[in-house]
């Protein structure tokens, strides 16, 4: 039971995270979760030249943005800046105010959807490398260093992905995402359908050679660039545990299914409400 809790089960740090950051907090509890996190970017220094650009847009994500603004302000790799694309919303809303008042560099679209966001957010990017997640997310400290490590050692390689775990308490949750990113980790080049944008990475400049992404998509946009991708070179799952990360799933089933079958079955971008 212990060996199957540990491939299956919610690592100590990412529970302290979720307690820290995910939910509703007092205005008094906000101030102090946001001053301790920007005092964690200001001790990461800054870079005008980083080696990755991590872009995480993010729509009306209150009640996670905390914890994942700490879990990548604790990240062991500082050679790297974080963009966080807020979309979709009033200027100077929550999601805006928080990510800034935790130092943050953020990005205001007025327009919604995600392709749009993630596109921004790889035209501002400086950096060499761009990993890509989600405003509900969480990672190992080692997370960035893992990816930044294996694209040094292997420069053939244009872009990758990790493996993602659930942040849920329920068991079967935990095993249906890791038979899909078991399934991801062995797609041939032509079968890219389930790259998950929560835990990607690609060089900046193959990706602005195949133009990015639709910004008309609203899923599955990181599937579409990576298909583009392949015509580059080698994309590759990483295996190793850092690389992992664990998100929530806000949706049913049935809502994934459909959105999934709506990209698998058209040539047009999808536009399915409810995955914005």
């Amino acid at each position: 039971m212990k060996i199957f809790h540990s491939i299956i089960g919610i690592p100590p740090r990412i529970l302290e995270l979720e307690r820290f950051g995910v939910g509703t907090f007092t205005q008094e509890e906000v101030i102090r979760k946001c001053t301790f996190i920007r005092a964690l970017m200001q001790n990461r220094g800054r870079t005008d030249h980083p080696y990755i650009s991590v872009v995480v847009p993010a729509h009306r994500e209150g009640q996670y943005l905390l914890a994942t603004l700490r879990s990548l302000a604790e990240q062991s790799f500082l050679d790297a800046e974080c963009i966080i694309v807020v979309n979709g919303e009033q200027k100077g809303g929550e999601t805006e105010r928080l990510a800034r008042r935790c130092g943050f560099r953020v990005i205001h679209e007025q327009r919604a959807g995600i392709g749009r966001a993630r596109q921004i957010g790889l035209l501002k990017a400086k950096g060499e490398i761009i990993v890509t997640t989600d405003a509900d997310t969480l990672h190992h400290r080692r997370w960035l260093e893992t990816i930044a490590q294996t694209c040094k050692d292997n420069p053939s390689l244009v872009a990758g992905f990790g493996w993602m775990r659930a942040l849920s308490s329920s068991y079967m949750h935990q095993v249906c995402l890791q038979l899909h990113s078991a399934w991801r980790s062995v797609q041939g080049r032509y079968w890219l359908l389930n790259v998950s944008e929560a835990n990607s990475f690609f060089r900046r400049e193959a990706a602005l050679r195949v133009g990015g992404y639709d910004i008309d998509s609203n899923y599955c946009e990181g599937s579409q660039l990576f298909h583009k991708l392949t015509e580059l070179g080698e994309i590759r799952g990483i295996n190793d545990r850092r690389a992992t990360i664990f998100t929530s799933d806000r949706r049913t089933i049935a809502e994934r299914l459909q959105a999934f079958a709506q990209y698998l079955f058209s040539w047009r971008p999808v536009r399915y409400g409810v995955v914005r």
